[in-house]
């Protein structure tokens, strides 16, 4: 066990549970008869396991053929219950017990969820013990590294079914209208892989093979998930051949829960989903098919990297996240190579990781955790995106094919157990050599790794070459650092690789040009100075260079203006001159770009030069893209049209308001919208024709049935620009009109708001205590309400902030660090303005 770590010790081993549970749908109380079977390594009279929110009936030891009475102590502060014994037990022993969990509405632990069918309200049962949350269903030992079996059993009414990690294996009829449902017994797995499911579904099956597939809803849904069902076939069936290991479970179930506070969740052999991440139609748009096809593939990969070999401790949560977020994509570009997924992928995860990670309170890939309580604070896109896009550079500093060598190794090497983030590397490293090839693979992957933030390297031309120096890219200042880069870059006499690995760096070249990261695999920024960068820019126009690193260029050039390091001007110089009538990525990145600079800069005297650049970029990407799909047309760009028509509306176009308002109408007479531009032109009606839609919007959304559909009318409703129907919005969000898992679509939208924004920091403040009663620290919830607060750009605010959250009974161990990151932003809010004298 690791050292510094609020764990249970390693003196007591489960080896299997067995567990029958008892659920009441009534009570919504689930009673749990347990035995674990554990191996004591050394003579003690107390062992500890983790409890929270469980009630004991009592518990005993069966230890050297005697049985003892246990008394038990809980500690709700920590979650771990004590058994102490009258007498020592040592070697293989079986630890009774009978409790009582609840099953909360808070989509946590053993959990109900509810849903309507046939007018009638009905639930069921589910769960979701990631990160600590096993330990609200059951007591058990709840940490990564105590892999154990399971044999999981209900007893529940006859009209009732279950569903867990493996098949069933019998089902017995007992009195009173009860049956007894049994499970095969598990694979060898950690806690929060455990899966348990109480109620009515539909499914429809697939196969692989010999392995049965099956998609899983709650009654009269089940259609709607029969295209996703079709992709996690493609997708399971790519990675079985990339890993070189076949699924090891019988069976596979995609699980689509009515509430879920996360995305989708990997548990081993019994994915579940929020319906929104898996529900398919014919009327979905592309955008959310390729979202939920890339949770899809996400979790799937999750089956090895989590699953099948899991983190020794949360320190390593990276080891699953990003893995699954880099091969998810990997797997899709290959499937689907007509949705340019890999392009996407720079787009939103590389970036993402350079969002996250530019700020002094971001934290290593590895980081260091204490206890359950800051678990949550790591699910996030240093986790997930910036490890994802670190396994991107490694796999083009190595190569593709030493790359997949390497995992597969380290599969191999730690199937049904756990391992560290040196067992990665080393495994990588091992195939290098045995190639003979001499690769600074652990130094490379130590230093990324184990170090917060990422470079800036700066190029200037110099006598015989070009001079690059790297330092800490933040927000707000350099800092002194260094990591080895791989440096892959092109000059007119073709591309060069290259390990940077101290502080400054020569290369020798006659060429005019020099562009760094070809291909954009590196996690750095970089800086060019004037005369290299007009020439970037003159290759940018006449497509000289590849339309990643176009990208990339751009996105490096706005970091620099937002954090203040270059005037606005020279952003919006930039972009004019080289960037216009050029397609994606660029085109994405700079939109995005240009709608943070105006939101930013409305209302000030900055506002109309903002705009004209804004107005005119959107409308030459809409002149390109059309209003309408063509035959054809790129996937990613029948994504894009709905983004641009969205900006022109928030810029009040008169030809965009003209159009929408003329969709609407016809909308409203019955004709549908195209899906992929629908949300757009909700938003713009919103924001240009006063409140008279709200009532609309408000009820068309309590009548649909369809995830995204909801999604889109409650984000309209958002869109007003009046404050007071913004305020009555907000009334709506903890309404029974809308889920707890989609009770933070209106305050988190409204934060875009031009005029409403700053309504969020009072509802915030107002409402926080609620906030913290309904969003348990395992829902990773609470935290993205202090991250919305980012939007803020003024010391006043700031200060008020600081004060609310001062004070200890308004702040958590799970949203602390969502919170330091918002402050940091704000200070960068505040230099970006003051830079630019507004």
């Amino acid at each position: 066990m690791t050292s510094g770590h609020e764990t249970l010790g390693d003196n007591v081993l489960p080896i299997n549970y067995k567990l029958v549970f008892v659920p009441d749908l009534k009570t919504f109380k689930t009673k749990v008869f347990e035995d674990i079977t554990c191996n004591v390594k050394r003579p003690t009279k107390s062992i500890k396991i983790n409890a929270k929110e469980i009630e004991f009936d009592g518990g005993s030891v069966f230890a050297n053929g005697k049985v003892q009475e246990a008394k038990i102590t809980l500690n709700k502060k920590s979650s771990q219950a004590t058994f102490t014994f009258k007498k020592s037990v040592s070697g293989k022993i079986q630890l009774a017990m009978t409790s009582t969990c609840i099953n909360n509405d808070g989509m946590y632990g053993f959990y109900r969820s509810k849903y309507t069918h046939r007018g009638k309200e009905r639930h069921i049962l589910t769960t979701q013990f990631e990160a600590p949350n096993a330990r609200a269903a059951f007591p058990c030992f709840d940490e990564p590294s105590f892999k154990a079996t399971f044999d999981v059993s209900f007893i529940i009414d006859r009209g009732l079914d279950a569903i867990s990690n493996m098949p069933i294996k019998e089902t017995s009829n007992l009195d009173r209208g009860k049956k007894m449902v049994r499970f095969e017994k598990s694979a060898k797995m950690s806690t929060y892989l455990l899966y348990l499911f109480v109620g009515n579904y539909e499914a429809i099956e697939g196969r692989l093979g010999k392995l049965r597939l099956r998609a899983i809803t709650v009654p009269g849904k089940v259609e709607q998930v029969r295209e996703s069902l079709g992709y996690a076939i493609k997708f399971l069936d790519w990675q079985q051949k990339y890993f070189g290991i076949n699924f090891p479970l019988p069976k596979l179930d995609f699980i689509a829960i009515p509430d879920f506070a996360a995305g989708a969740m990997e548990n081993w052999g019994a994915i579940t989903f929020r319906e929104i991440a898996f529900v398919i139609t014919k009327q979905s748009s592309a955008a959310i098919k390729q979202q939920a096809s890339e949770t899809i593939s996400h979790e799937i990969v999750h089956q090895w990297f989590g699953d099948l070999v899991t983190m020794k401790w949360w320190d390593d949560l990276w080891l699953n996240e990003s893995f699954a977020t880099f091969l998810a994509c990997k797997a899709i570009d290959e499937v689907y190579p007509q949705w340019d997924f890999e392009v996407q992928y720079i787009d939103e995860g590389l970036g993402a990781a350079f969002t996250a990670d530019s700020l002094e309170s971001t934290h290593p890939i590895s980081v260091h955790i204490n206890s359950p309580d800051q678990i949550d604070s790591i699910f996030d896109a240093i986790s997930y995106e910036k490890g994802g896009s670190v396994l991107y550079m490694l796999e083009d500093y190595v190569g593709k094919p030493l790359f997949r060598k390497g995992l597969h190794r380290y599969l191999a090497d730690h199937a049904y157990s756990n391992a560290a983030k040196e067992d990665l590397w080393n495994a990588i490293a091992k195939e290098a050599k045995k190639e003979g090839k001499n690769l600074k693979v652990s130094q490379l992957m130590h230093s990324w790794v184990t170090k917060s933030g990422h470079p800036v390297v700066e190029v200037k031309k110099v006598a015989g070459g070009f001079r690059l120096s790297q330092k800490r890219f933040t927000l707000l200042k350099d800092m002194e650092d260094h990591w080895p880069i791989p440096i892959h870059y092109l000059t007119d006499k073709g591309e060069g690789m290259l390990l940077m690995e101290k502080s400054e760096q020569l290369i020798r070249s006659s060429s005019p040009f020099i562009k760094l990261n070809l291909g954009q695999k590196g996690l750095y920024r970089v800086k060019y100075e004037g005369a290299i960068l007009e020439h970037l820019g003159r290759m940018i126009k006449q497509k000289k260079l590849g339309t990643l690193d176009a990208w990339g260029i751009e996105n490096d050039l706005f970091s620099f203006v937002r954090s203040g390091r270059l005037p606005l001007s020279s952003y919006l110089y930039f972009v004019e001159k080289y960037c216009f009538g050029l397609g994606y990525p660029l085109s994405s990145n700079i939109s995005g770009h240009l709608g943070w600079l105006f939101n930013m800069t409305y209302g000030t005297s900055l506002e109309e030069a903002v705009k004209g650049v804004f107005v005119g970029f959107n409308k030459d990407q809409l002149r390109i893209l059309g209003w309408t799909q063509k035959k054809g047309e790129r996937e990613i760009d029948t994504i894009l049209r709905g983004g641009v028509i969205a900006n022109l509306g928030i810029a009040r176009d008169v030809e965009t308001v003209a159009q929408s308002k003329k969709l609407f109408e016809h909308y409203r007479r019955g004709k549908e919208i195209d899906s992929n531009i629908k949300g757009a032109i909700f938003a713009t009606i919103a924001w240009n024709m006063g409140p008279k839609n709200f009532n609309f919007f408000f009820e068309r959304y309590k009548k649909a049935q369809i995830p995204e559909e909801q999604r889109r009318f409650l984000g309209a409703l958002t869109a007003f620009g009046d404050r007071k129907v913004l305020s009555e919005a907000l009334k709506i969000a903890y309404s029974k009109d809308v889920r707890l898992q989609d009770s933070m679509v209106i305050p988190i939208r409204l934060t875009g708001n031009l005029v409403g924004r700053d309504l969020y920091w009072a509802w915030t403040k107002k409402n926080w205590r609620m906030l913290m009663g309904k969003y348990d620290s395992g829902t990773h919830m609470l935290s993205r309400f202090a991250e919305a607060l980012s939007f803020v750009s003024d010391r006043k605010t700031k200060a008020e902030i600081v004060r609310f959250f001062s004070k200890r009974e308004n702040r958590r161990d799970d949203m602390m660090r969502g919170y330091n990151q918002a402050l940091e932003r704000i200070d960068a809010n505040m230099k970006f303005r003051e830079k630019n004298g507004i």
